[in-house]
């Protein structure tokens, strides 16, 4: 018996089954290593954590559809780099990202997150200008941070489960056997 195309995309994808998740997720091994000491601290990876970041946000928008996908521009999720506009964009048509909700609170993160987009402009556009300015303990609270963002994504994405972990490799394995036409 043949499935019909129209079935086949009826059945809802995963929500890892997404370019962005995807590839902040393989990024987010790298960065795991770093942070773990595994391998050493080199001066991109400040860069790389803020682009997993963004990655996240924008996989995050484009999983939750609706009218938060509606509402991006294409420039918010093709070209531009600003984790403050996808902030913005994500408490404004999904949900907040942080639990400190005052203004005070909200200017300290709007600057931390402009911070990090500059790391990551540095850094992919001028390797050795952020060696000097951002050091592993400064990469490492960033990545404590990231690792919470990161959480919260997954936990809103995925079904909940113990086993999250198994889940997110078994799917992205899947994912990538589907990209590779298997």
């Amino acid at each position: 018996m043949i499935i019909p195309d129209s079935v086949i995309a009826a059945v809802p994808k995963s929500p890892l089954a997404n370019d962005f998740i995807y590839g902040a997720n393989k990024m987010w091994e790298r960065l795991t290593l770093v942070h773990d000491g595994t391998i050493p601290y080199l001066a991109y990876d400040m860069a790389t954590l803020a682009n997993a970041v963004e990655m996240y946000y924008k996989g995050f928008i484009e999983v939750s559809g609706g009218e938060a996908l509606e509402k991006a521009s294409k420039n918010l999720m093709e070209n531009s780099h600003s984790l403050i506009a996808l902030t913005k964009h994500i408490e404004e048509y999904i949900t907040y990202l942080s639990s400190d909700r005052s203004y005070s609170a909200r200017d300290e993160r709007f600057k931390f997150l402009k911070n990090l987009s500059s790391a990551y402009l540095d850094g992919r556009y001028h390797m050795f200008a952020i060696e000097a300015n951002v050091s592993k303990e400064d990469f490492d609270k960033c990545f404590e941070w990231a690792s919470k963002q990161r959480q919260f994504i997954l936990d809103m994405i995925l079904p909940p489960t113990k086993d999250q972990d198994k889940i997110l490799s078994k799917e992205e394995d899947e994912y990538e056997r589907e990209l590779k036409g298997e």
